[in-house]
């Protein structure tokens, strides 16, 4: 499922969604409606093309969760930004 190990996740400000990187991609989780949070971990992740890292470390959601923000730990570390419909 993953290309990689994980390196970093986060969840969304609304607690809808989970992001979740690796060296490659960016994979996301979405609650189905009236579940418990937990079985967001059943949820089939869709990936997410999050362009050109060198070496992907960090992921996480902007403030208002309608984009996902990642960078990489080698340089260049650009801050790379993927826009997302709401939920």
């Amino acid at each position: 499922m993953f290309q990689a190990m994980l390196t970093a996740g986060d969840i969304s400000p609304d607690g809808q969604r989970v992001v979740l990187c690796d060296y490659l991609s960016a994979y996301e989780m979405t609650l189905p409606a009236r579940a418990s949070f937990d079985d967001i971990w059943k949820q089939r992740p869709v990936k997410i093309s999050l362009g050109l890292r060198k070496h992907g470390e960090a992921v996480c959601y902007r403030l208002d969760g309608l984009a996902i923000l990642a960078t990489s730990e080698k340089q260049p570390t650009p801050l790379i930004e993927v826009e997302r419909l709401k939920p």
